[in-house]
């Protein structure tokens, strides 16, 4: 396999890698104690590896010539780095962790733009960002965050992504076909 094929490849594996290990870093801390130590180093190691899927999916997605759409990518990274950030070692940052929808919103507009994913997959990206937003409105209005909706956003969050990793896979095998 000559670098530049083998180069596609990993870019291709590391993003899925990289947002499955999130996805499964935050079911584990679901199951643990909230807020415990141990809950927080797992949504701090998924966010690291979300940060770094979304950073490679990005060079993936501009080597392709979608380079809006590499942008989004890089601006998710953002967002991830938002989550992690709001992940102490003791306890969780809600103002913070609320924030996360600020860049999420032009990152999902902007993977309108990624035609490696089918469109049903470029709009279902928003349903996290309605999701973040009524989370944003009813914590700012004092309601608690760790309810049902939080919950839903970041499922669907990770979920989509995973999704969006699965369509970089599928463009990259599709790729070997052809050439």
């Amino acid at each position: 396999m000559s670098s530049p094929k083998f180069e596609l490849k990993s870019l291709a594996i590391i993003t899925v890698v990289g947002y499955s290990l999130n996805f499964l870093c935050a079911l584990i801390g679901t199951c643990l104690p909230e807020a415990s130590y141990q809950q927080l180093l797992c949504y701090q190691i998924g966010d690291a590896s979300a940060i770094m899927a979304s950073v490679i999916a990005a060079r993936y997605i501009g080597l392709r010539s979608q380079h809006v759409a590499a942008s989004a990518f890089i601006l998710l990274g953002i967002t991830h780095g938002l989550s992690l950030a709001s992940s102490g070692l003791e306890s969780f940052n809600i103002e913070k962790g609320v924030t996360v929808v600020m860049p999420m919103i032009p990152s999902i507009a902007l993977l309108c733009w990624c035609t490696t994913f089918p469109v049903w997959l470029r709009a279902a990206g928003f349903i996290p960002v309605f999701l973040f937003i009524y989370v944003y409105i009813t914590v700012v209005s004092g309601s608690p965050y760790y309810d049902l909706p939080v919950k839903l956003a970041y499922t669907f969050w990770l979920l989509t992504e995973i999704l969006w990793s699965v369509y970089i896979y599928r463009d990259w095998k599709k790729e070997q076909v052809v050439s």
